[in-house]
């Protein structure tokens, strides 16, 4: 039936980051696109007949308005305040640009897919975690008929940024603790970026309209088990 469908075109913000390239992958060897855009701030160095990529200052991205003229956008832009060194660069990074991406996505896109962090919320007295709730509260409010926001736990896998070694380690920890983790503090067992990677997958294929926040269990359960979990009503 899939092979009747119209194919798809996607674009994805942070394709160089833990989930970005994973999701990247899924996305060029998924039947349902067409095509998959990449804007990014240094070369992926790749080649792959659907891949669409540009290399781009990102203080200009409403240049590119055109690269938005697509069915899925999936935003995977974050930093740390270590390697932006400022808060003020921080905010641009994660909370500017996504915001950013998806007013430019809304005049086109059907679905925009956004990852935010585990314990998000404006009412947080953790600057990053104040942050990502900005980020939340700003995207819900755009004209999107269809928005994702997913808020993992720690993320598990290769990092190529060594200064995120620690977040590594943290997950290790955290990783062998996993069994210990059950009922209300099962959502902060650390997730495999592999598998945030495909959950965004399967919901930008979902016939789903409205606006919705999974958290890290949930997550799991789209992934393993098809099932989309009743979402969150965010508190941000």
């Amino acid at each position: 039936m899939q092979k009747n469908l119209p194919k798809k075109k996607a674009l994805i913000l942070g394709a160089t980051g833990l989930v970005g390239k994973h999701l990247l992958q899924h996305l060029l060897n998924d039947d349902m696109y067409e095509e998959a855009r990449v804007i990014t701030r240094r070369s992926l160095h790749i080649q792959h007949e659907k891949l669409q990529e540009i290399v781009i200052d990102f203080e200009q991205l409403e240049n590119y308005s055109t690269w938005f003229e697509v069915d899925d956008v999936f935003c995977c832009l974050g930093t740390t305040m270590k390697k932006a060194v400022t808060k003020e660069a921080f905010y641009f990074v994660d909370h500017d640009l996504p915001v950013r991406a998806a007013r430019m996505a809304q005049w086109h896109a059907q679905t925009f897919i956004y990852i935010s962090s585990i314990g998000s919320s404006v009412a947080s007295s953790f600057y990053y975690l104040r942050v990502k709730g900005e980020t939340e509260r700003d995207i819900l409010k755009t004209t999107l008929s269809h928005i994702c926001i997913l808020r993992p736990s720690v993320l598990i896998g290769k990092r190529e940024d060594k200064e995120r070694k620690i977040e590594d380690m943290g997950g290790f920890i955290l990783n062998s603790l996993s069994w210990l983790m059950w009922g209300g503090l099962k959502k902060y067992r650390p997730i495999h970026a592999d598998k945030v990677a495909r959950a965004m997958q399967q919901l930008a294929h979902t016939e789903q309209k409205g606006k919705y926040v999974y958290e890290s269990n949930h997550i799991g359960d789209i992934v393993q088990n098809m099932q989309y979990p009743q979402p969150l009503t965010p508190t941000i």
